[in-house]
């Protein structure tokens, strides 16, 4: 028995030994060799980068007024790797080799490329300056929810120009709200060079996107686009190298009226008060150069000029938009018969017969858009004098019995709305406005007759 016992602790001991060598072995770590990209994000981003593990790329879009010569992108790897270079870089040039080094020490290169959005509303676009200093007669903006194209119409020529502005960023929104700027159109006179008695705002659109304003002026008989950032810097839009279509909508020259852009297509007004001139041209997106727009002859009853049809009678100003669920053509003509007509109305043949729905007793439309407030469409109409009109649905789906001869006068001879008609059916904003562009339907931007811009509540 007194040999038994230093044998057995002799044994144990050397098993204890034996299990604390494996469990050092066992505790070894081997350090790790993941050396990937699992995230990129960037300033100005549009979408999620598409990272590609097995040929070890990074590809990402942004929005096309970014700049690309100096970007910080925020990038995820893998567990205890680091990452070089870091800071800014220059994606201008192409792509930019980024090093994942693993903690085993062993790296991997990455090749991350940035690109701008492609305006896929344009097709065959070319690069430079659409036009030199003209006339240009009208323009307005057009939108499919990710792009935004300006228009610009120069009747000299008969064109009509898709222009890529570049401004599709959705954060830049908020920086860009107007509240008032009371010297707006001084700014623009002091950039021309020239004094406010001199500058002529042809018209007003706010990109649905980034929020900014674009402005049509003209001064010397030469049409100049700005555009209002910040929510109070007014700059003059540079138009010497961008991307653009040209597209012909008009051959006999005759007076462009108004332009909206609604259900893919850019629709264009026109007439001149003269024997077969009233019509309606429309020119689908994507907008290809050098293609032309369709036109269809009108036909418009007007009271006004003796209760019948004339051909001579051009639609004058324009807007697109739905009601109760059918896409329409609405807007208001001189001495003020009020019309509305299917978008599916325009695309076939022979005269397009446009009944007078409504009648805004006298002078003339300076401009009109539509707003949908829950699920009533209504139509605004700046008129002759300052005010805006609202003009009830009822008036613009096409289900009134009485029209043409019997069309209801909405305003009475004072300019006021006319007796027994209620605030869904005619509204007036008193003001003295001399243009107005869309913010959203809750939300008017206004210029007075002092040249300040301000925003209207609707």
């Amino acid at each position: 028995m007194k040999k038994t016992l230093p044998f057995l602790a002799s044994a144990l001991l050397f098993c204890f030994v034996l299990s604390c060598k494996k469990k050092e072995k066992d505790d070894v770590v081997t350090p790790s060799s993941a050396k990937d990209i699992l995230t990129f994000t960037v300033s100005g981003q549009s979408g999620n980068a598409s990272i590609d593990v097995n040929n070890h790329t990074v590809s990402c879009q942004v929005f096309s007024n970014v700049n690309l010569t100096s970007l910080t992108p925020v990038i995820t790897i893998s567990d205890k790797a680091s990452i070089t270079p870091g800071g800014a870089q220059d994606f201008s040039g192409g792509a930019v080799t980024y090093t994942v080094t693993a903690e085993d020490g062993t790296g991997q290169a990455w090749a991350v490329t940035i690109i701008k959005v492609n305006n896929i509303m344009l097709s065959g676009s070319q690069q430079g300056q659409p036009f030199g200093a003209t006339v240009i007669n009208d323009m307005t903006l057009a939108s499919d929810g990710q792009n935004v194209t300006l228009l610009a119409a120069v009747n000299s020529t008969g064109k009509v120009f898709a222009i890529d502005i570049a401004d599709n960023n959705p954060a830049d929104a908020a920086g860009n709200t107007i509240t008032t700027l009371a010297n707006f159109k001084q700014q623009i006179a002091t950039i021309i060079g020239t004094t406010v008695g001199n500058v002529t705002i042809n018209n007003m659109e706010v990109n649905p996107i980034s929020k900014a304003l674009y402005v049509l002026a003209t001064s010397g008989g030469v049409g100049r686009i700005f555009i209002v950032t910040g929510g109070n810097t007014v700059s003059q839009l540079n138009l010497t190298n961008v991307k653009y279509c040209s597209m012909t909508y008009n051959t006999n020259f005759n007076t462009l009226q108004d332009m909206t852009y609604g259900d893919n297509n850019l629709y264009l007004t026109m007439g001149a008060n003269f024997s077969l001139d009233g019509e309606i041209v429309s020119v689908p997106s994507p907008f290809v150069h050098n293609s032309s727009g369709t036109s269809r002859l009108t036909t418009h009853f007007k009271t006004n000029w003796g209760s019948s049809y004339y051909t001579d009678a051009p639609l004058e100003k324009i807007t697109y938009g739905v009601v109760d669920g059918v896409k329409r053509l609405m807007g208001v003509t001189l001495c003020a018969p009020g019309f509305s007509i299917k978008t599916s109305d325009v695309a076939g043949t022979g005269l397009l017969q446009v009944k007078e729905w409504y009648n805004l007793n006298g002078m003339a439309p300076i401009k009109v858009v539509s707003i949908t407030q829950g699920t009533t469409t209504y139509l605004l109409d700046l008129h002759t004098l300052g005010k805006i009109v609202r003009v009830g649905e009822k008036y613009l789906d096409e289900s009134q019995t009485s029209f043409n001869a019997s069309a209801p006068m909405l305003r009475d001879g004072s300019g006021n709305v006319s007796s027994g008609l209620n605030a869904s059916e005619c509204y007036i904003y008193n003001g003295t406005w001399i243009m107005m562009a869309k913010e959203s339907d809750t939300n008017l931007i206004v210029l007075d007759s002092s040249g300040g811009l301000s925003t209207l509540a609707l």
